[in-house]
């Protein structure tokens, strides 16, 4: 050890520099800590090391697990449709059927007087279902020969059917604005709808017989059927304004009311009279036709023999 002013060479235990009697204790004071600084350095940096080379071991292993996460990770799952609840679904729309059709043969008036009504889905299934089965029907009693006639038997179910889709719609709008507007206010779309539907299940019977009875050449018989089936379509809003306005007084007459509806009838069958008039025409005709060929073959079989 050094003396740091005259740099004379001094024991480890002096106090002072024998020569300049420099004060040796805070020299000491200042190497020991410097000394301790050192030391911590030292001992540190190989804790930095090992931290550092802790830090890069497992960052391999925490990327691999990254990576082995994302390989196995699972897709997002798909929309599972719940088959439970579309059966108690189909189940509710099942019994709710039997139902409807229980009320339109015993009850109906009971029906359309009170709040109760059904479901939109069920009068929505219904039309269609009472259009499909006027579609087939119309394509069995339709004779094939009738192509001939320059109208093909597809384009004339076509038209039949779209013109009473219209024709319903026209009936059905007028008997719920009219019912709604004038005469009960507090009338839904869906109980208008559902009674509609249910009044008109015995339009569509007479209409199916008719055709039925079409199909079987008895055509007198057939066309009575079909002509009330309609006659009940276009009065069964006549028949749900009177039971609407039995209960709760109009706004205005009830016979105004119906006034207006036949006047909205009248002008929706002449709207839809001449596409009605042309397709019965050949309908008419291909029948005809098709009568006097069998005629004609059964003539030319008598007198051949």
């Amino acid at each position: 050890m050094r003396c740091n002013q005259c740099n004379n060479e001094v024991g480890i235990n002096d106090a002072f520099c024998g020569e300049c009697g420099n004060d040796l204790r805070a020299q000491k004071a200042s190497q020991t800590e410097s000394h301790s600084t050192a030391d911590n350095t030292v001992t540190y940096e190989p804790q930095n090391d090992s931290v550092i080379h802790n830090d890069q071991q497992e960052q391999p292993q925490v990327t691999q697990q990254q990576t082995t996460q994302q390989t196995h990770q699972v897709p997002p799952a798909q929309p599972i449709i719940n088959k439970e609840q579309v059966n108690e679904q189909s189940k509710a729309l099942v019994n709710e059927g039997k139902g409807f059709f229980r009320q339109a043969f015993r009850a109906h008036d009971e029906e359309v007087t009170s709040n109760h009504h059904f479901t939109l889905a069920l009068s929505s299934i219904l039309v269609l279902a009472g259009l499909i089965i006027v579609g087939i029907l119309l394509a069995l009693a339709i004779p094939d020969d009738i192509g001939y006639f320059g109208t093909s038997k597809s384009d004339i179910i076509t038209k039949l059917l779209f013109s009473s889709f219209l024709l319903l719609a026209i009936l059905f709008l007028a008997t719920f604005l009219l019912s709604k507007f004038l005469i009960n206010n507090g009338l839904t779309l869906a109980k208008v709808l559902s009674d509609f539907v249910l009044i008109n299940v015995y339009s569509i019977i007479f209409i199916a017989l008719g055709l039925l009875l079409y199909v079987v050449d008895s055509y007198k018989i057939a066309s009575a059927m079909t002509i009330i089936g309609v006659f009940l379509l276009i009065f069964s809003g006549i028949y749900l304004i009177s039971k609407y306005s039995a209960h709760i007084a109009s706004k205005i007459p009830t016979y105004l009311i119906i006034t207006i509806y036949a006047i909205i009838t009248l002008i929706a069958l002449i709207i839809f009279k001449d596409i009605a008039m042309e397709l019965i025409k050949s309908i008419i005709t291909s029948i005809v036709q098709s009568q006097l060929g069998e005629f004609s073959e059964l003539f030319n079989g008598l007198f051949n023999n």
